[in-house]
């Protein structure tokens, strides 16, 4: 009963994926028709998109699920063998993976087939579905020990990781800014349109192999034996340096350096607030599944800015601003860290309960938290944003304010949201961060948010772009104080009765 819940959830976002790839296989599709363009080029630049969704998630991974699982030791003293434990580990993260895979490439092989009317493809669909993320694992292991490795020997290793992913997407945005070139005539080139999808497709590298061989079922042949050789390789891999990596990630590592430090007097809200950003930055995972939200608006805002620069001059100059904070502003719940701050207490949340602090202080050092951080980064977006839009008064205030007045709505609303649903019995924090109810909510409410926000922004922008921005700032603002209000009305209360279950 207590995971009827959740999948209820799991099957909402899987269906609005499959619906947001739908639809995006079907533009793709229109476009190589138009072009006359080969559609397998369409398949196989999804199932490189799906294989680097497959890398990026598995790196993090690597760590709390395979390697530096902490469950290993108890596991390997109970009378089960250790292929067998090893197996297990390796299907959870392929059944995570392939998830990822059939929601990109499911919609994409059926528009194919529909479109073709080649029914054997759904064969070769499949099987692409079910390879895909074989190669992804094994890449995204190797690469995942060297972060391991490397954010555990450093201090700052976390920096690492954010790197990382920045690469990843700005790589999406920048691929996705290539997709929208057009030539003098606004006609889009084939010819790049062709490179840019077999630059996506060799993000799964056997997909080569239907370049090397034009032998119809031969290359089906080759890919599939191909695959089962990277299987085996990985599992053999995985066998044979388990131990190893395991010991090498999960071992205590001492600081011999000293600092001699002098104790200063803080006052209770310092202190409190201290302890929690202390926390967010020492936490990977908390980390990076948060802050992403501000990174995206970034290079949102720069994207837009790009594309929309040739508008600036002209009569539609006067919806550059709208677009620009529906951006921004759809980017702040993405993931708020206020969704799952309550969840990252865990079992230790006793220890809160009893510091003579109160409720009202620690639930304004969370909201200060995601406004310190995500604010921020939200703050450089709306200020790129200015790159475009008209340089007004109106403009400029409600670009730079009302991203952060959506935030504080955001912010407040996770909270209470986390406050309701808590997960706090979790073993590693990818359960607090990822796979928590709190946080799938959060970013629904997010979207339906977003969708109400720019139907008043840029629908009121045609008829008063002035009229527009005052009548969204003053229901926002309203809804942002109604909305805390509430979480100091009732999350006192939650906070009261909070406790591991």
């Amino acid at each position: 009963k207590k995971a009827i819940p959740f999948l209820t959830l799991l099957l909402l976002v899987v269906l609005l994926g499959l619906v947001f790839s739908g639809f995006c296989s079907f533009v793709f599709m229109q476009m190589a028709i138009e072009l006359n363009l080969d559609m397998r080029l369409i398949v196989f630049a999804f199932a490189g998109f799906a294989s680097i969704l497959n890398i990026s998630t598995t790196v993090m991974n690597t760590k709390t699920t395979l390697f530096g699982a902490s469950d290993y030791d108890l596991l390997a003293s109970l009378p089960i063998s250790k292929p067998t434990i090893i197996a297990v580990k390796l299907v959870s993260i392929y059944l995570v993976e392939l998830l990822y895979s059939a929601i990109i490439l499911l919609p994409c092989v059926a528009l194919y087939v529909f479109y073709t009317q080649q029914l054997l493809f759904v064969v070769g669909g499949l099987l692409l579905i079910l390879l895909t993320p074989v190669v992804a694992i094994l890449i995204a292991s190797l690469v995942g020990v060297v972060f391991g490795l490397l954010t555990d020997r450093f201090r700052f290793g976390n920096i690492l990781t954010i790197l990382f992913y920045l690469v990843f997407l700005g790589f999406v945005f920048y691929f996705s800014f290539i997709l929208n070139q057009t030539d003098a005539n606004d006609q889009i080139d084939p010819q790049q349109l062709i490179f840019s999808f077999k630059v996506l497709s060799y993000f799964s590298p056997l997909l080569l192999v239907f370049e090397a061989i034009s032998i119809p079922f031969v290359d089906w042949i080759v890919y599939v034996g191909a695959n089962l050789v990277f299987m085996a390789a990985m599992i053999v891999f995985v066998s044979l340096f388990y131990d190893y990596f395991h010991d090498c990630l999960t071992a205590s590592k001492p600081h011999r350096k000293y600092v001699r430090k002098t104790l200063q007097q803080r006052g209770i809200f310092k202190s409190v607030f201290l302890l929690d950003l202390k926390r967010y930055f020492n936490s990977r995972m908390y980390l990076l599944n948060t802050i992403t939200s501000g990174l995206v608006a970034i290079i949102c805002s720069v994207v837009m800015a790009l594309s929309l620069r040739e508008l600036k001059n002209t009569e539609g100059a006067f919806i550059l601003a709208p677009i620009m904070i529906v951006i921004v502003c759809w980017c702040c719940g993405l993931a708020t860290p206020s969704s799952c701050a309550i969840s990252m207490e865990g079992k230790t949340v006793w220890v809160m309960k009893t510091l003579p602090v109160s409720y009202r202080t620690y639930l304004l050092s969370k909201i200060c938290l995601t406004q310190l951080t995500v604010g921020v980064l939200l703050l450089i977006g709306s200020l790129l944003g200015l790159i475009v839009v008209p340089p007004t008064v109106e403009n400029i205030i409600f670009l730079v304010v009302l991203p952060q007045v959506y935030l504080f709505s955001m912010n407040c609303l996770g909270l209470l949201i986390n406050l309701c649903f808590p997960k706090l019995n979790w073993k590693n924090e990818n359960e607090a961060v990822k796979n928590s109810r709190s946080v799938v909510v959060t970013m629904l409410l997010d979207f339906l948010y977003t969708i109400v926000f720019a139907f008043s922004v840029i629908g009121l922008s045609f008829v008063n772009p002035l009229l527009a921005f005052l009548i969204t700032s003053a229901w926002t603002l309203v809804l942002a104080v109604l909305i805390a209000w509430l979480l100091f009305k009732v999350g006192i209360g939650k906070l009261n009765r909070l406790e591991v279950a």
